[in-house]
């Protein structure tokens, strides 16, 4: 996709591709991790890295054999699930990495970023999405069960 390519296009595209990913309620990396790897049936490991004063926040790096998402130790939490979520988009939309560097230092097209970032602010918005769904279920179904309602198998609209 080049750079001026449209962005509902970028969007609808990432949406397929999240729709596929097995999110759960509950939401944990390393189980998320195992189920992506059994689903590409190419192991996929979250890795720890020291900084360096070169070091981006994030890599993704791809063998035959298995591929590696590394963050730098001592990320906060939540910025670990963006660069997770990110390294997954170059991932998934099928980023190939340059081994030559550009002037700005970096191995990618900044289209390619772009389109990583879409994909993780996505990624994140549908984990929350499941998240939130769940918790509602369960809330519905303690309304019912207080008024005394026999229908537990009625969706709630989600």
């Amino acid at each position: 996709m080049a750079f001026g390519a449209s962005r509902r296009e970028l969007r609808r595209r990432c949406d397929e591709l999240i729709e596929t990913l097995p999110i759960r309620p509950g939401f944990e990396v390393t189980a998320f991790l195992e189920e992506l790897s059994a689903q590409r049936k190419t192991p996929l490991a979250l890795w720890r890295m020291n900084a360096t004063g070169a070091t981006p926040s994030g890599m993704l790096v791809t063998t035959e054999a298995m591929d590696y998402l590394f963050v730098v130790r001592g990320t906060p939490w939540a910025h670990v699930l963006h660069i997770l979520a990110h390294e997954l988009g170059h991932l998934l939309l099928g980023h190939k990495c340059s081994r030559t560097v550009h002037a700005s230092g970096d191995r990618r097209q900044p289209w390619e970023e772009v389109e990583a970032e879409e994909f993780a602010y996505r990624f994140a918005a549908r984990v929350r999405l499941v998240e939130r769904r769940h918790r509602m279920r369960g809330s519905c179904r303690e309304v019912l069960a207080a008024f005394g309602s026999r229908n537990h198998g009625y969706q709630y609209g989600v």
